[in-house]
């Protein structure tokens, strides 16, 4: 009975420990199509979103096979959203994979789906409350181009702190921008894209941060994201993806740096 007892409480501790932790969820977010490309060195950026107006980016319909022409660049934004279980928790960093089925292609800002190639742009603007940037670094830390290991991390636990990233009391948009990146449709067949744990620890955040001298903790736990379809061509969309689709096209008009 006893070890019962003892094996029962050390399951209920473990249960408490992991229910008390901070959770990351990631959103990817379809900012629209275009078949130009975003000019400027570096961009895009944070003063330049791909849905900036002036860059031509349209919501298509994913039912109409003009959408799945291979000359259009389909925008994406990925956003971060840290809920805290406890008080001085902070967002202190993500990785993730983005993945593709087969018929999708990842390609840069001009359309090209060289491996070497850039496909990774920043969202990393200053933040008022803290007057440096949200991350301070912010990129895809594996091999280049491929999407894979993209990382974003604040080392600063007092910039943390101050700037609340991810949280409802942060200055930014919260789900936080992360960053964009594009793909190109190879046949008019359904596509997914998803957002996935990539090595090690996929998530890190600070804890006892109330001062802004909190100690990071680095888990495994992974976090939470819905991957997003892009329907075949003929087919009816679902009424609850056209009320996406339009609410996507209506966030993308009120961002503060659209």
């Amino acid at each position: 009975m006893k070890k019962l007892l003892v094996t029962a409480l050390v399951g209920s501790l473990a249960a408490a420990s992991a229910a008390s932790a901070g959770t990351i969820a990631l959103t990817l977010k379809y900012l629209g199509s275009t078949s130009t490309a975003i000019t400027g060195l570096g961009q895009p950026n944070a003063a330049n979103p791909p849905n900036k107006a002036g860059n031509g980016l349209t919501i298509m319909d994913f039912s109409q096979a003009a959408s799945h022409s291979n000359t259009l660049k389909h925008w994406f934004e990925v956003d971060m959203a840290f809920t805290p279980a406890n008080a001085g928790e902070d967002f202190q960093q993500i990785a993730f994979d983005v993945t593709t089925t087969a018929n999708l292609t990842k390609i840069d800002k001009a359309g090209s789906s060289v491996a070497s190639n850039a496909k990774w742009y920043a969202d990393n603007p200053t933040d008022p409350n803290s007057t440096n940037q949200v991350y301070s670094s912010n990129g895809d830390a594996g091999t280049a181009g491929d999407l894979l290991a993209v990382s974003a991390q604040q080392s600063s636990s007092l910039n943390a702190a101050l700037s609340q990233t991810g949280e409802p009391g942060s200055a930014e948009p919260v789900p936080t921008p992360i960053g964009w990146f594009a793909v190109q449709t190879n046949d008019n067949s359904s596509s997914s894209i998803s957002m996935n744990e990539t090595f090690g620890n996929n998530v890190g955040y600070f804890i006892n941060n109330t001062e802004g001298t909190g100690t990071p903790v680095a888990t495994a736990l992974g976090f939470s994201s819905t991957p997003f379809t892009i329907q075949a061509a003929g087919t009816v969309p679902e009424p609850m993806s056209m009320s996406l689709l339009a609410l996507g096209g209506l966030a993308g008009l009120r961002r503060r740096r659209a």
